[in-house]
């Protein structure tokens, strides 16, 4: 499994929808559930890969489903192939540079 790293966009993504409802701390305990539960589901991920899917919009999608109750596990569970397709495009972009360190 990867390690887990930060978001770099706190305001937004994930991370920032999440804050918005739950806090600072809410936001990094469901950070550290969300990161593992899609690193599981793509095992070739790399952790900043991982990241940028978390802090792009479909992150702050993956946040809003989250907070209406459905866990990343159960969501990578139903939506496979629409969380594969959505992180092949963040991989592409990624690896253009599209994305800070």
């Amino acid at each position: 499994m990867s390690r887990t790293i930060p978001t770099n966009n706190p305001f937004h993504g994930f991370y920032g929808t999440v804050a918005l409802k739950k806090g600072a701390e809410g936001a990094d305990a469901a950070w550290a559930v969300a990161f593992r539960d899609i690193a599981a589901a793509i095992p070739t991920a790399k952790p900043e890969e991982v990241r940028n899917y978390l802090d792009s919009v479909y992150g702050r999608h993956t946040a809003d489903e989250v907070l209406s109750g459905t866990p990343v596990a159960r969501q990578v569970e139903f939506r496979r192939a629409r969380l594969l397709r959505h992180f092949a495009e963040i991989q592409r972009q990624t690896a253009r540079g599209a994305f800070e360190d």
